[in-house]
C-alpha cells in the first residue's frame, strides 16, 4: 500500500513540474512578443546609433584621409630627399684622424699666425669699407687657399706662396695644421664646446669632363676634403639650394644665404668653420651692466660683460695695450686698444700685432700677484668680403683668369671667378659663437720655493673705446679677428 502511494505521489509531482515549465515557456514567448512591440522605438535608437556610428566611421575615413595625406606628404618628402640625393652625389669618403695631439711645431704655428695677420692687413681696408665693424676668419681663408694650392699647377702654387709668405712644406699641412687643428677642434666631448671645420669640393656633373677619381680620393686623405657632384649647368637652382643647405647645416644655421652660383661653374671649393664655447663649464652667464662706450665722434650706451679674473696684468707698448679673457676650453680672446695718439689701424697692423701679442704678461712683480679681468662690450659682427677682387687689385693672384688643374680636370684652362668670405661672430653673456665660409668658384676661362708673504692685486681692463680682437685656439691658431668701433651696430 505504501508503495502504491509513493508511486502516485511521484507521478503527481512530475505533472506539476511539466506544467510549470510550460507556463514559463509561454511567459517567455509573451515577453518576446512584447519586446517585438517596442522594437520600432529601439530600432530608431539603433538607427541613431548607427548614424552616430556612421559619423564615427566618416570621421575615421577623414582621419584615414589625413593619414593618407600625411603618408602622401611623407612620400613627397621621401621623393624630395630622393631627388636631392639624385642631384647631389658624394664622390669620396673622408675619414678623420683619431683624437690625438702630435708634436707642437712652434715655428710653423708662428709662421701661420703671421700669415693670418698678413691676410687681415691685405683685405681689411677694402673689405671693411665704411662699415663700423669688421671680421674675418684667417683659418678658413688659409684652408681654402691650401685646397687651391693642392689642386693647382706650378703657377697657382707660386702665387699662393707669394700671397701667404709661407713655404711649400707649410702648404702641405696634413701633418701640420690639420692634425693639430682638427684633432683639437672636432670630436669634442665637452658639452659647452662645439667646433667643426669642413673642407669640400663641388663639381659640375653635367659637363663633358672626366674628373680624376684618384685626385678626389687624395683630397679626402690629405685635406679631409669631401667631394660632391651638383648640376650647375642643367639645374643651377637645385645646385644653389644644395650648397646653401650644406653651408647652413655645417655652420649650425649661422650662415644661411644663397651664394648665387652660375651655370658656368666647373667646380667650387668651400671651407666652413663653426665655433661655439661657453665662459663657464656649467653654462653660467657673465654679469653685465649698461655703461658708456666712447666712439670717435660720440658716446653711446652699451651692455658691458664682466669677464673672469686671469693671472697677469695687461701688456702694452708704445702703440697699444692688450688683455685677454678665455672660454672654458681654453680659447683665448685678446682685446687690443690703441694708446692715445695712435690709431686702431696702427694697433692692428700685422707687423705690430705679430710682435705685440708675444709680449709676456707678468703675473708677479716682487711679492705681488696680479689678477686681471676684462670688462668688455657685448657685440656681434658680420662681414662679407670679395677677397679675389681686393687681392688682384693689390697685384696678387694675377694669373687667376687662366689656371690649370690638370690633375683633376685635364688640360683645360680655368679661372677663379670669385673668392667670397662670409663671417659672423657673436660675443655675449653665455660665450662666443662664430661661423665662416670661404668659397672659391672655379669657372672656364682663359714654480716658487719657500714661504713668503705676498699681496694679491685684482685689476680691471676696461674696453670702453674702439678695439681690435683676435680669437685663437689654445695653440695660437687664429680662428677669427677683427675690429669694433660700435658694439651696438
Amino acid at each position: 500500500m505504501k508503495k502504491i502511494l509513493l508511486i502516485t505521489l511521484t507521478i503527481f509531482l512530475m505533472f506539476i513540474f511539466i506544467g510549470c515549465n510550460q507556463d514559463l515557456s509561454e511567459s517567455t514567448n509573451t515577453d518576446k512578443e512584447n519586446d517585438d512591440l517596442v522594437t520600432p522605438v529601439d530600432n530608431q535608437n539603433d538607427d541613431s546609433s548607427a548614424e552616430n556610428n556612421g559619423n564615427q566611421n566618416l570621421d575615421d575615413v577623414e582621419d584615414n584621409g589625413d593619414d593618407d595625406n600625411s603618408n602622401n606628404e611623407d612620400d613627397t618628402n621621401e621623393n624630395d630627399n630622393q631627388e636631392e640625393q639624385d642631384v647631389i652625389k658624394q664622390l669620396n669618403q673622408v675619414v678623420y684622424p683619431s683624437r690625438r695631439y702630435g708634436n707642437r711645431d712652434n715655428d710653423y704655428l708662428d709662421r701661420l699666425q703671421k700669415a693670418s695677420f698678413r691676410l687681415y692687413d691685405l683685405i681689411k681696408t677694402e673689405g671693411k669699407g665704411n662699415k663700423e665693424n669688421y671680421v674675418i676668419s684667417p683659418v678658413s681663408l688659409y684652408m681654402s687657399f691650401a685646397m687651391l694650392y693642392y689642386l693647382g699647377d706650378e703657377t697657382v702654387k707660386a702665387e699662393i706662396i707669394e700671397l701667404l709668405e709661407l713655404s711649400e712644406e707649410d702648404m702641405y699641412f696634413k701633418e701640420r695644421v690639420f692634425e693639430l687643428l682638427v684633432n683639437h677642434m672636432t670630436h669634442s666631448s665637452q658639452s659647452a664646446r662645439d667646433i667643426d671645420l669642413i673642407n669640400s669640393i663641388w663639381l659640375d656633373n653635367d659637363l663633358d669632363i672626366n674628373y680624376n677619381q684618384d685626385v678626389l680620393d687624395a683630397l679626402a686623405n690629405e685635406l679631409y676634403c669631401h667631394a660632391y657632384e651638383a648640376p650647375f649647368q642643367n639645374d643651377i637652382q637645385k645646385a644653389n639650394e644644395a650648397i646653401r643647405d650644406f653651408i647652413k647645416e655645417k655652420t649650425n644655421g649661422a650662415i644661411d644665404k644663397n651664394f648665387n652660383f652660375s651655370s658656368e661653374t666647373i667646380f667650387t671649393l668651400i671651407n666652413t668653420i663653426y665655433f661655439k664655447d661657453a665662459w663657464f663649464d656649467d653654462l653660467r652667464e657673465l654679469c653685465s651692466k649698461q655703461d658708456v662706450f666712447h666712439m670717435d665722434v660720440s658716446d653711446i650706451m652699451c651692455e658691458y660683460l664682466y669677464g673672469k679674473y686671469f693671472n697677469g696684468v695687461e701688456k702694452s707698448d708704445e702703440i697699444a695695450r692688450s688683455m685677454f679673457t678665455c672660454t672654458t676650453n681654453g680659447y683665448v680672446l685678446h682685446f687690443i686698444i690703441p694708446n692715445e695718439g695712435h690709431t686702431l689701424d696702427e694697433a692692428m697692423d700685422s707687423n705690430h700685432l705679430y710682435d705685440f701679442l708675444k709680449i709676456d704678461s707678468p703675473t708677479r712683480i716682487g711679492n705681488v700677484y696680479y689678477h686681471t679681468r676684462v670688462i668688455f662690450p657685448k657685440y656681434k659682427v658680420e662681414s662679407t668680403t670679395e677677397v679675389k677682387d681686393i687681392l688682384v687689385n693689390k697685384n696678387y693672384l694675377q694669373n687667376t683668369s687662366s689656371m690649370f688643374f690638370s690633375d683633376l680636370t685635364g688640360e683645360q684652362p680655368l679661372a677663379v671667378g670669385r673668392i667670397r668670405h662670409d663671417v659672423v661672430l657673436d660675443v655675449d653673456k653665455k660665450g662666443i659663437e662664430g661661423a665662416a665660409v670661404t668659397i672659391m668658384d672655379i669657372k672656364a676661362g682663359a714654480g716658487i720655493g719657500g714661504k713668503e708673504e705676498i699681496e694679491e692685486v685684482f685689476l680691471d681692463f676696461v674696453v670702453d673705446k674702439n678695439f681690435g680682437f683676435v680669437l685663437c685656439d689654445p695653440r695660437g691658431i687664429v680662428l677669427f679677428m677683427g675690429e669694433v668701433t660700435n658694439p651696438n651696430a
